[in-house]
């Protein structure tokens, strides 16, 4: 026959007691350094104004803001992250499309630069070409004096002067000095009646980058020339 536990002894844990004495339960005397302090609800502000910014020119904003509000999100749990996270790309893309923008402006004015810069857009005597009145940045067309071409070059002019001397001055230059020029450069003993001179100057624009000269060269009164302009004569009538 069994009974109880053997006599002088306890039930389990007897003597054992709770916690030591002074001892509370977890965390006891410990206070929430948050307690009484409401979290940031909604959406973070600065997400907003990122997202914002990175849509429009203003992209640097949209990084300022942006990194800035990833930051506060991290620590506050507020709403917003993917609002600053595509600030910030948006952004990104902003300042890819300015720099490539800014290099293809650059490039396109040191072309205009070099095509207008050169003295007498880069003619010497004997050298035909086209002119293309639409592109700035390439003004004239060098072409084989076999092909069909505007004008052939038969003197470059040097202006005087370090400012601009303006068109009515290069004008009377050129009427008084090109019409010699021509004369000088085609056969004297043939007659050219197709042929008249005419002249390129440069503009304010050609004169800023260096060109201070004029063209003088001859173009046909019926079109195009499609040969060297002394081989366009007849024999002259004495």
């Amino acid at each position: 026959m069994q009974g109880g536990p053997a006599y002088g002894q306890a039930g389990p844990g007897y003597g054992q007691g709770g916690p030591a004495y002074g001892q509370g339960g977890p965390g006891y005397g410990q206070v929430d350094p948050n307690y009484g302090q409401p979290r940031p609800q909604g959406t973070n502000g600065l997400a907003i104004a990122a997202l914002i910014f990175g849509i429009t020119p203003l992209f640097l904003l949209g990084f300022i803001f942006g990194f800035i509000s990833l930051s506060k999100i991290k620590k506050t749990g507020q709403a917003g992250r993917g609002l600053a996270i595509a600030g910030v790309i948006l952004s990104a893309l902003w300042m890819v499309a300015w720099v490539v923008g800014t290099i293809v402006i650059v490039s396109a004015v040191k072309t205009v630069l070099n095509n207008n810069g050169a003295p007498g857009f880069g003619l010497t005597p004997g050298d035909c070409f086209n002119q293309n009145t639409t592109n700035a940045a390439q003004p004239i067309d060098k072409l084989a004096c076999t092909t069909a071409h505007d004008g052939e070059t038969v003197a470059l002019l040097p202006i005087t002067g370090t400012t601009y001397p303006g068109e009515q001055a290069m004008s009377q230059q050129a009427n008084d000095q090109c019409v010699t020029a021509t004369k000088s450069y085609l056969d004297p003993a043939m007659d050219y009646p197709n042929l008249t001179p005419a002249y390129l100057a440069p503009s304010a624009l050609a004169w800023a980058a260096g060109n201070h000269s004029i063209v003088c060269y001859v173009s046909s009164t019926t079109g195009k020339l499609s040969t060297p302009a002394r081989g366009t004569g007849t024999p002259a009538q004495h």
